[in-house]
């Protein structure tokens, strides 16, 4: 038998809800998953009230504690994610049309701010569509350029 959600700490839960993903075997919950583990969401206190945890099979054949969120719909406008900063809730939104297939305008919600947000969304895109085994994101010299030009504005 599992134990409360609540019971877990944020890394913990982060933890069992990529085993739920997993468990799941279906990408698009899997690049959802990936997407609201980037936010502070998971570390919201009432985070754990929005998941179920059990004992469940593994894609190994073992029995294994996994996370599930109870209902994706609910989680925008859940209590958890009050006040979420603006880049938190547009991933948050890219995940639930992942999760749900409802439809999210990308115009409002794909452009998250900042080359970290960016990066999450690409993985997840690749990751929903079943490719995240044969691409890599890497950074390019350009993104090395701007962040070493910030980092000698803010030294």
């Amino acid at each position: 038998m599992a134990t409360s959600p609540t019971a877990y700490t944020p890394d913990q839960l982060t933890e069992l809800l990529v085993a739920g993903a997993t468990c799941t075997d279906r990408n698009n919950i899997s690049a959802a998953v990936h997407l609201i583990t980037f936010t502070s969401l998971p570390h919201r206190a009432r985070f754990g009230e929005l998941l179920d945890v059990d004992d469940v099979d593994g894609p190994d054949g073992l029995r294994t504690t996994a996370a599930f969120v109870r209902d994706w719909k609910t989680l925008p406008d859940s209590p958890a994610a009050d006040r979420l900063a603006s880049g938190d809730q547009r991933l948050i939104a890219l995940a639930v049309s992942l999760a749900t297939g409802e439809p999210v305008d990308l115009r409002d919600n794909a452009s998250v701010g900042g080359h970290a947000y960016a990066r999450r969304v690409i993985e997840a895109i690749a990751i929903a569509t079943g490719y995240a085994e044969h691409y890599e994101i890497t950074p390019t010299a350009k993104l090395h350029e701007m962040l070493a030009a910030r980092d000698a504005l803010l030294a």
